[in-house]
């Protein structure tokens, strides 16, 4: 365990919420919106406490506000046809559809980027009360696949071609489901709805679609570490051990639905700048994303990967001396 010259401890629950709600508006702000620690370890502690107790939680389903106007605006809807006043149902409740929808796209947009600012806000500071616990007696020493004794040993780390064909699909299935109602039903007013899931999920298609032409593709290799560095085949770059200042594997929150615990495996820079400037302009400031969130620009999620983190964790110790820490919130 490391230690540090004093490490406060980190609430939970409701004692995070109420230390939180004891900080000045000022303060919260700054927290929520930088991708720095803050300088006072108490209030580090209560930012990590209050991140965790969020991102572990149903909090983004109480603060749906679209939970309650929903029903109050298809209320609405509903009394105006009753009185008359309305008499032409279907394309009424065509256009309540499509400002609910609306409505719940922009609740769900605003609580995503609360989302991230929770999780850069935890992974900032985090590391700075010198919380994580080395690989040495965390992380079992198993010698991962691929990996030997001898000079010139490497463990190839590729995406998992299950995990992405299943997302594939996933958003596939729904698409075609839309598009078959829009042309079967003879109702007009299921047109909209269908058209509206067909947009979202165009979208969504259009995003898997970019990810597989930069190279996010089943089977193909994500990583290469070896005794020399690191080699993204992602971000076509490669990493000496030397700039690379620790590794941390850190929680992936994805979504509070999601049964499985994964991580992520950040490869903590001493000077990123270089690193960014070896990079394409486009896969740049896809890097600096992930510099602002995880503290790295080179990152791996355990989640569309063929190896696990105690793997990676563990050839990085089998290859070279760089510190691993580990923060499981």
């Amino acid at each position: 365990m490391e230690t540090g010259s004093w490490s406060p401890p980190i609430p939970r629950g409701s004692v995070a919420v109420d230390a939180w709600k004891r900080l000045d508006r000022r303060t919260r702000r700054d927290l929520l919106r930088s991708a720095a620690a803050h300088p006072d370890p108490s209030v580090a502690a209560v930012a990590v406490g209050y991140a965790r107790t969020n991102l572990g939680g149903r909090w983004w389903l109480r603060s749906l506000r679209s939970l309650w106007s929903i029903p109050v605006t298809f209320g609405v809807a509903t009394l105006l046809v009753v009185s008359g006043s309305v008499p032409r149902w279907p394309q009424l409740s065509a256009l309540v559809f499509a400002s609910c929808a609306v409505a719940f796209f922009w609740d769900v947009v605003r609580l995503t980027r609360l989302r991230l600012a929770f999780i850069r806000m935890e992974n900032a500071n985090a590391p700075s009360l010198l919380a994580g616990e080395t690989v040495t007696s965390t992380i079992g020493r198993a010698e991962p696949a691929g990996v030997g004794v001898g000079v010139g040993e490497s463990l190839t780390v590729r995406y998992s071609r299950k995990t992405l064909v299943s997302w594939y699909a996933g958003v596939a299935v729904p698409w075609v489901a839309a598009v078959a109602v829009s042309l079967v039903e003879e109702e007009i007013f299921l047109y909209v709805p269908a058209i509206v899931a067909a947009i979202l999920l165009t979208l969504v298609l259009a995003y898997f679609a970019i990810l597989a032409i930069m190279g996010l593709r089943p089977g193909r290799g994500a990583a290469v570490l070896d005794r020399q560095g690191i080699s993204s085949l992602l971000l076509d770059v490669r990493v000496s051990w030397q700039e690379v200042a620790e590794v941390r594997v850190l929680p992936q929150r994805t979504t509070a639905l999601t049964k499985t615990r994964h991580r992520v495996v950040a490869f903590v820079l001493a000077d990123p700048e270089p690193v960014l400037a070896r990079m394409g302009r486009g896969k740049a400031k896809g890097a600096r994303l992930d510099l602002r969130y995880y503290g790295s620009p080179l990152s791996l999620a355990d989640q569309m990967l063929d190896h696990s983190v105690e793997q990676i964790a563990a050839a990085v110790q089998a290859l070279t001396s760089v510190p691993v820490r580990r923060f499981d919130g």
